[in-house]
């Protein structure tokens, strides 16, 4: 399933001409936390214009900021800054709102510090009532970041160049494998693993007693897989993202909110 990624380097993109597209879903960029020459968090100037595009032709999208936070605190206000802009169209975001992990001249060059900023950057997102993603690289996910404090974390993969086999040893949700022409226009396109409109992880709210579905079988806070062996499950607890699920009072697994949806 095909995708894109949007910003201002698309001005202009013809909306109007999707329906001639195998386009399925497009994520598009709302913010960005600084640039060398504007030490504060900005709003892309074209967000609302491609958002507005994809509304009008019920294309599904999620929202990403790219993310420049030096430390946790920077980490947590370009997240407020990130909510503040996409908390107007709430409803109108049906996947997921994603921390953009590339920048190579304000982010922490140590492991430790790095996973600090993305983790306190997805945490303020979560408790903000959107599901987080992280859009990062295999040098990143090796060299730059811990990948196993990350793992609960749903993964759009920038890996250009290579075959679908070698992406998917790092199970993303979401693999980048390079850029195309879309009318005309050159942007970075996806592969989707996952089923849009159905899938609509950003935003939704458990409670006990409601019904989901499992979009990834995933036991929280690890990559380990448990078989779901039933269309839909009961929500017995919900503490945060972690949602206790089963049949009746009969535990199946603990799954991150990310990886359910209502029924």
């Amino acid at each position: 399933m095909l995708g894109i990624d949007v910003s201002v380097s698309q001005k202009g993109m013809p909306w109007n001409r999707y329906a001639q597209t195998d386009v399925s879903f497009a994520f598009i960029r709302a913010s960005q936390g600084k640039m060398p020459s504007y030490q504060r968090p900005f709003t892309d100037s074209q967000f609302v214009n491609h958002m507005r595009g994809a509304v009008a032709l019920g294309v599904p999208f999620g929202v990403y900021h790219l993310l420049t936070a030096r430390n946790a605190q920077e980490a947590e206000s370009e997240a407020k800054y990130f909510l503040s802009v996409i908390e107007p169209y709430r409803e109108d975001i049906a996947l997921w709102a994603v921390c953009d992990v590339e920048d190579e001249v304000f982010l922490p060059k140590d492991k430790a510090s790095l996973t600090e900023v993305v983790l306190r950057f997805c945490d303020v997102v979560r408790a903000g009532g959107f599901h987080p993603m992280i859009y990062t690289n295999p040098n990143y996910l090796t060299y730059r970041l811990y990948s196993n404090r990350i793992s609960s974390i749903p993964l759009w993969l920038a890996y250009w160049g290579v075959s679908e086999a070698a992406a998917k040893r790092y199970d993303p949700v979401i693999w980048q494998p390079g850029k195309k022409k879309i009318f005309g226009i050159w942007t970075d396109v996806d592969y989707g693993y996952f089923t849009p409109p159905d899938v609509k992880p950003s935003p939704q709210k458990l409670k006990a007693g409601d019904r989901v579905k499992v979009l990834r079988p995933l036991i929280y806070g690890t990559q380990k897989k448990f078989t779901a062996y039933f269309p839909e499950y009961d929500v017995i607890s919900v503490s945060g993202d972690r949602v206790v699920i089963g049949i009746g009072r009969a535990v199946t697994a603990a799954v991150d909110a990310a990886n359910l949806e209502k029924a």
